[in-house]
C-alpha cells in the first residue's frame, strides 16, 4: 500500500479535471482531401520545388482547381 498525503489526492484530482474539460473542448476536424502545393510542402517538410519535381516525375496526384493546383491529402481507397 502506498501512503498519499490528502492534499496531494486533492491536487491530483483537480489536475484530473482540468485535464478532461481540455478533453472536452477539444475539436477533432478531419483533413481535407485536397491541399494547395505550398500547404502539403509545409506538411511533408519540403520545399514546393521538391513537391513540384514530384508532380512532374508523377509520384504525386494532383487537379487543377483554376490556376491553382491541388494535392491529394490521402491515398484513394
Amino acid at each position: 500500500m502506498i501512503l498519499v498525503e490528502a492534499d496531494e489526492i486533492t491536487r491530483l484530482r483537480a489536475e484530473n479535471r482540468a485535464l478532461r474539460d481540455e478533453l472536452k473542448a477539444v475539436k477533432i476536424t478531419p483533413l481535407p482531401d485536397w491541399i494547395s502545393i505550398k500547404d502539403y510542402a509545409d506538411r511533408v517538410g519540403v520545399t514546393t520545388a521538391t513537391v513540384r519535381n514530384w508532380i512532374r516525375k508523377g509520384v504525386l496526384e494532383t487537379y487543377r482547381h483554376g490556376s491553382k493546383t491541388m494535392m491529394r491529402t490521402r491515398p484513394r481507397r
